[in-house]
């Protein structure tokens, strides 16, 4: 997603520099332009939800990796202490 966010900002730089140049219309620029602002505001928020969720979930990976040293710090019992008790 983030490599087509920047091919649609070359693209956009490119169709810009036809317009001005006079090889696209105004009309086609508008056109083109609102298409590929669209998909990457589209794509843009995908982005933001996909790290929320990759944060997330990191999140919990510690959280499980914490539980998981503690219950084997317990498991692997030597003799019992105040706090195993």
């Amino acid at each position: 997603m983030q490599i087509r966010i920047k091919e649609l900002d070359n693209i956009f730089q490119r169709i810009y520099e036809d317009n001005i140049s006079g090889k696209l219309s105004d009309e086609r620029f508008m056109k083109l332009s609102k298409g590929y602002e669209l998909e990457q505001y589209i794509l843009q928020n995908e982005v933001v939800t996909l790290n929320q969720e990759l944060t997330l979930e990191e999140s919990k990976n510690i959280n499980v990796d914490r539980f998981i040293s503690i219950v084997k710090k317990y498991t692997d019992m030597t003799g019992l202490t105040p706090e195993i008790l």
